[in-house]
Formats: C-alpha cells, structure tokens, sequence
C-alpha cells in the first residue's frame, strides 16, 4: 500500500513542480532533458537491466524510436497544459487516457469491448469533452482558452498512444527494463539532439528543475511496479488507487494552494473520470 501511496504522491508532484515552476522560467524542453539523463542512470542502477547484444538485436526498434519522439514531447505539453489549463484538468486529462488503449484494441486488433469496459470508456470520452469545455465569456485567467483546451487534447491523446505503443511492446516478450531504458535512451537523443542543433542556451533553474523531474518521473515508475509486485494477486486495485488517487489529489492541491477553479461542465468531467476509473477497476475484477 505505501508503494501505491508514493506512486501517487510522485505523480502528482511531477504537476506540482510543472505549475511552481512555468511562472519562474522554466524552459520545459532543457528540464525534460535532463530528466531523461536522471530516468536513464536510475533504471541501470536500480532495475538493473540486461543489456546483451542478443536482447538488443531482438528489441522492436520502431515502437522505441516512436516512443522516443512522443515521450519527450507529451512531457512539454504537460508543462503547458498545466500551466495554461491548470493541474486538475490536466491530471485528469492525463488519467483519461487509459481508455484509448481500449479504443485501440476495439478498433484494430479485433477485440470486443462490452459491459462495463464499455461504460467506462463512454464515460471517460465523455469526460474528457467535459474537461475542455470552455464557455463563451473569457474573463478571467482560469476560464479555457482554445490554446488550453487543444493542449488538454493532445496530452489525453499523447499519454494514451504511449501506452498503446508500451502495451505492443509487453506483448513482444521484451523485458520491460531494458525496453525503458532504450525508450529513455531514443528520446535523450532526440530532445538533446534538438537542443544543441538550435544552440540552446542554457538556464540553469531549468537544469535543476530536470533533475527533480528525473526523479520525480523515474520514482512513479518505480513504486508503480513494486505496488503491483506487492498486490499482484488484485492489479485492478493499483489500476483504480493510482488513477483516483491521483485525480483526488491534484483537485485538492490545485484547487486549495493555487486557486484553480472548475466551471459546472468541468467538474461534471472530473465527476466523470473518477466514474469511468470505477468502471474500468470493477471491469478488472
């Protein structure tokens, strides 16, 4: 349970340190940077994966290199999102996700989808139209813009092809260690690439705020897998306590330390998220 508990606590803080951070400078690509230079040396030294010539020669290098391009990717709109739309929206946006890998399976790979997997996904596509709602009148700073609301969408969509593309891998038999660290490993070289092609100048808070990222990101993987090690007789229970864990608490941190406000439609899509979490949960079980 302490597992699950932290895996929350960490996932939250990633869009804690995002919403602290944006108003102070923070240059999202540089810190998303260093953060993968922090993942890379956590997984070899605490996951210890096996890097043999033959277990790299088998990997599916497309789905790594596309991971490559979106993991660093979602990560700069998350920054955005949560500055722009707020912590409760994009948190909840970000759980949503777990219902395109379902719209995936449905749509391309044959699998029926009935029941209550069904209701949740309605309800969580329902959600997240909810959750971009913005009404007419653009008043003051916590009402959506089209600019938040386009943002919302693309990391409910950028964190659901990530999954998707994360499940493909599992099914090759891959271990996940070293798949990780080879995910980690394409997109250090692709956003660091990117950096130094452009001439980045370098900011220091941003530096150090990658370090924490790293941190932060890698500690939600890590606790993530020791809470299903240590529950793995009841995966749906950690499915369920993560996702409405972490929607509970980024409402509670966003809502009472930077004021973020919800109109009648958003918190009826929050209100859907945490319906659709229970359905998925109850689905599992």
């Amino acid at each position: 349970m302490m597992a699950l508990v932290l895996c929350v606590l960490c996932s939250v803080m990633v869009s804690v340190l995002f919403k602290w951070a944006r108003p102070r400078g923070l240059q999202a690509a540089q810190a998303v940077a260093v953060n993968y230079l922090v993942a890379i040396a956590a997984v070899v030294v605490l996951l210890r994966p096996s890097v043999e010539t033959q277990n790299l020669v088998e990997m599916p290098w497309g789905i790594l290199l596309l991971l490559g391009v979106l993991l660093p990717l979602v990560f700069v709109m998350m920054v955005h999102a949560v500055s722009q739309a707020g912590m409760v929206r994009a948190d909840a946006a970000q759980r949503l996700s777990v219902c395109l890998p379902l719209i995936a399976a449905a749509t391309f790979f044959g699998e029926h989808i009935a029941g209550l997997k069904a209701v949740g996904l309605g309800l969580a596509l329902l959600g997240v139209v909810a959750l971009i709602w913005r009404p007419q009148a653009q008043k003051n700073q916590h009402v959506l813009t089209q600019t938040s609301g386009l943002l919302l969408l693309l990391v409910w969509v950028g964190y659901g092809l990530c999954d998707i593309l994360f499940k493909q891998i599992a099914k090759t038999g891959t271990q996940f260690s070293l798949a990780l660290l080879m995910a980690f490993a394409c997109s250090a070289v692709l956003i660091w690439g990117y950096l130094l092609q452009r001439k980045t100048e370098w900011d220091g808070f941003s530096l150090r705020c990658g370090v924490v990222l790293g941190v932060l990101n890698f500690a939600n993987i890590y606790f993530y897998i020791k809470a299903h090690q240590a529950m793995h007789e009841t995966p749906s229970v950690v499915f369920a306590g993560v996702n409405i864990g972490v929607l509970a608490l980024a409402m509670l941190i966003g809502t009472v330390f930077w004021k973020e406000r919800l109109n009648k439609v958003n918190w009826l899509g929050f209100g859907l998220a945490v319906a659709a979490v229970l359905c998925l949960y109850a689905a599992m079980i």
